[in-house]
């Protein structure tokens, strides 16, 4: 399982590409100083953790990509 953990309020499916809100940019990039390739997890409250990737930056946003879930135990 992924260290770093982040709540997402939006709906999460596999190889779909999403933005981070503004609090988890910030966290993510500025505290934990997360780069392109990292990866960590988001939750949304349906039981499972998915795996992403950080593709992308820049200086008010970042994107990544799910890549996998797993169940939350």
């Amino acid at each position: 399982m992924e260290e770093n953990r982040f709540y997402h309020s939006e709906n999460l499916e596999l190889k779909h590409i999403v933005e981070l809100g503004a609090q988890t940019h910030i966290h993510a990039t500025k505290v934990l100083r997360l780069k392109v390739g990292n990866q960590f997890a988001l939750f949304n409250g349906d039981g499972f953790d998915y795996v992403v990737k950080v593709i992308g930056v820049s200086k008010h946003k970042t994107t990544v990509e799910i890549g996998r879930a797993s169940c939350r135990e």
